[in-house]
């Protein structure tokens, strides 16, 4: 990842969008993401590190979602400190046959 921010940075990359969704490892999961919220936070360092200003998206209320979780995910937006942040609530799942088919 350190070499193609370094990249982003050298070619003028001022600002990427994350589309991190939520700050809870468990919401993740349902979400079927293939990081978790150290993966997040490393990126983020490193993106502020190289200069980079970040727009984080946020999903509330999806599949396995609790009160507790959403706290979570607000607590963690409040520790990432992103430039700026994207918060919806709800979601529409699709079923396709390109996604896992959520329990």
């Amino acid at each position: 990842m350190k070499p193609l921010v370094q990249k982003m940075a050298r070619a003028g990359c001022r600002e990427v969008a994350l589309g991190f969704e939520s700050g809870s490892d468990e919401i993740l999961r349902h979400f079927n993401k293939r990081f978790n919220m150290a993966d997040i936070r490393k990126t983020s360092d490193m993106l502020k590190k190289y200069g980079i200003a970040q727009m984080g998206f946020l999903m509330l209320g999806g599949p396995g979602e609790t009160r507790q979780t959403v706290m979570q995910s607000l607590k963690f937006i409040d520790d990432l400190i992103p430039n700026a942040m994207k918060i919806t609530t709800g979601i529409r799942i699709y079923r396709t046959h390109c996604w896992r088919t959520l329990p």
